[in-house]
């Protein structure tokens, strides 16, 4: 339960400081030099996303009612870079592998899992 809490949150601060990073020379002037290269970036990583149905929201158990919202955010994941998306996709899998390791030890220990009733 923590984990998905912390993968939740965690993913969540990454989408603000993606939108913050992407929005910034907006406000601050002196981040303009780069700002083609973001606008750039930022189209094509949410057009990538939308049209390949690239979603990593559902992953961590936040799935949006609006369709298409989980896409756009993930594609401005990807402006930050492959460092933060790889960084979020390895607290995703240790995610599920802590649930399944869970599960397993449940299952061996006889427990019945409180949590899907």
């Amino acid at each position: 339960m923590l984990g998905d809490v912390s993968a939740q949150v965690l993913v969540m601060l990454a989408v603000v400081f993606a939108l913050t990073e992407v929005f910034k020379p907006v406000w601050d002037p002196t981040k303009r030099e780069d700002l083609g290269d973001k606008v750039f970036s930022a189209v094509a990583d949410v057009g990538i996303c939308i049209l390949g149905g690239i979603d990593i929201f559902p992953t961590v158990g936040l799935p949006f009612a609006v369709p298409y919202v989980g896409s756009v955010l993930t594609g401005f994941l990807a402006v930050g870079g492959g460092k933060g998306l790889h960084d979020i996709l390895g607290l995703v899998n240790a995610t599920r592998l802590a649930r399944i390791e869970t599960t397993r030890l449940e299952t061996a220990a006889g427990v019945t899992n409180v949590r899907n009733g």
